[in-house]
């Protein structure tokens, strides 16, 4: 073992750094329980309630998705890809914590002057209290994430996602209320937090990380360092909110002029490709610091993860078209309830859609990786005024289909633009040093840290 390096006592091999591979078995086992469970919670909601429960579901989400994500600043990327150990996980957490805040404030005053309903109003501010919860519980585990221990971060999600599905079904099944549904989600979320996350990723930090700085998760809010953070994640958190834009301003079209029914039905075909696309994040996730390192030493290697990631969302994408062809209406039936299969038409091109954001979600976590956020912002306004003018033109006159060729032309215009943004990240930047204060321990070491363990 290198001189100079501490090891605590008996921690020196309660946890090893994975490789990509193991990581990624992990992150795809626990995604897959996690998007079927997020699935199933839509599809209860669905077979014990009634289409406009969907939609109520959907419109919650498409008004606290970008508040969240402009309040996150998606710190959860920016802390994954901080090679240089920049900040500190207690700055990371410090600046989440109030950020999360601030959204249940914005969501709240943005509800209370919408022309919702009150019954409506209430819903969407419980669930941006059950957004914020995850949204700090996600600076928790991407510290995990950082260190290449998916094991222990899956293990926390399959947890949440039986946990969040148990009791949803439960509670839906008595009360046939939403509001009770995203009170106990919040109740739920809390606990798994506090009693798993916290406690696993305080063992991990004192398992990989020497730096006295960065040995720590209690939340820093030091002036100078919290705001060099949020300007340093200002740019991401910007550019990730105009992408969940793209997915809420359809959302809003529909819903003024169809109603929360069309609204039920179009979030029922959206949820089986949020579902799937959680898997291939599930490969991203683990991918992003595998990619983050090979973008600064090892450029090739760079480039060719990047394509082997291409080509595995294409050739998973050609499946599901071809399934939605052959199945479509059956999966609907079954999935959620007859009527819904009279949208089996506009589902295959659901599903052409999902095929296409596969590569684009890779090319994101790739851009991601460069830490080049600024790149994401100029991208991301492009494909959102796209977005918006095909809304305006598409979704009065044709409903449903509307949106879902909305989602997918926005989506090819999205893959061009994010290959020529990337194209240009890698063209215009040369491959600095590293310098980390939290490094690999025993096994770990014995690889040794210039490339990262060993796949």
């Amino acid at each position: 073992m290198p001189a100079g390096v501490k090891v605590l006592p008996n921690m020196e091999f309660k946890h090893r750094k994975l490789s990509l591979r193991k990581n990624f078995s992990w992150m795809f086992v626990s995604t897959l329980v996690y998007s079927l469970a997020r699935w199933g919670m839509l599809i209860v909601v669905a077979k014990l309630g009634k289409p406009s429960d969907v939609g109520l579901w959907v419109l919650a989400q498409a008004v606290c998705l970008p508040v969240m994500w402009l309040s996150s600043l998606n710190l959860r990327a920016a802390l994954v890809t901080d090679a240089r150990d920049e900040y500190t996980y207690g700055q990371y957490l410090g600046l989440r914590l109030f950020t999360a805040a601030i959204m249940v404030l914005v969501t709240t005053g943005i509800v209370l002057v919408a022309g919702y309903d009150w019954s409506t109003k209430g819903l969407i501010i419980l669930f941006g209290v059950g957004a914020a919860i995850l949204s700090v519980r996600e600076i928790i585990v991407a510290i995990v994430t950082k260190n290449e221990c998916m094991n222990i971060s899956a293990r926390s999600n399959m947890l949440l996602a039986f946990a969040s599905l148990t009791v949803l079904t439960g509670v839906f099944y008595i009360s046939q209320s939403l509001t009770a549904v995203f009170i106990v989600l919040i109740v739920t979320r809390l606990g798994v937090m506090l009693l798993h996350d916290v406690p696993s990723a305080k063992s991990v930090i004192r398992a990989f990380c020497r730096d006295d700085a960065n040995a720590s998760l209690r939340p820093d809010w030091s002036g100078k360092m919290l705001f060099g953070l949020f300007l340093t994640a200002l740019p991401l958190g910007l550019a990730m909110t105009l992408w969940s834009l793209n997915n809420s301003i359809p959302v809003y079209f529909l819903e003024h002029y169809h109603g929360k029914e069309a609204t039920g039905y179009y979030g029922a075909m959206a949820s089986i490709v949020m579902a799937t696309m959680l898997l291939m994040n599930a490969l991203g996730t683990a991918s992003v610091p595998r990619l983050a390192k090979y973008f600064i030493e090892n450029r090739r290697a760079f480039m060719r993860l990047v394509c082997r990631l291409q080509l595995i969302g294409a050739v998973i994408g050609v499946a599901g078209v071809g399934v939605a062809i052959l199945f479509g209406r059956q999966i609907l039936t079954i999935a959620f309830k007859p009527e819904y299969a009279a949208y089996s038409g506009d589902f295959v091109w659901m599903i052409a859609f999902g095929g296409v954001m596969f590569m684009v979600s890779f090319l994101i976590y790739s851009i991601m990786a460069t830490r080049a956020f600024v790149y994401l912002l100029v991208a991301y306004g492009l494909v959102l005024i796209v977005c918006a003018i095909l809304s305006i033109l598409l979704i009065e006159p044709y409903g449903v289909s509307g949106v879902v060729w909305t989602r997918l032309i926005t989506a090819a215009v999205a893959l061009v633009v994010l290959a020529g943004t990337l194209a240009l990240i890698v063209r215009r930047n040369k491959p600095p040093g590293l310098s980390s204060s939290c490094s690999d321990r025993g096994v770990g070491l014995q690889k040794g840290t210039a490339n990262g363990p060993q796949v």
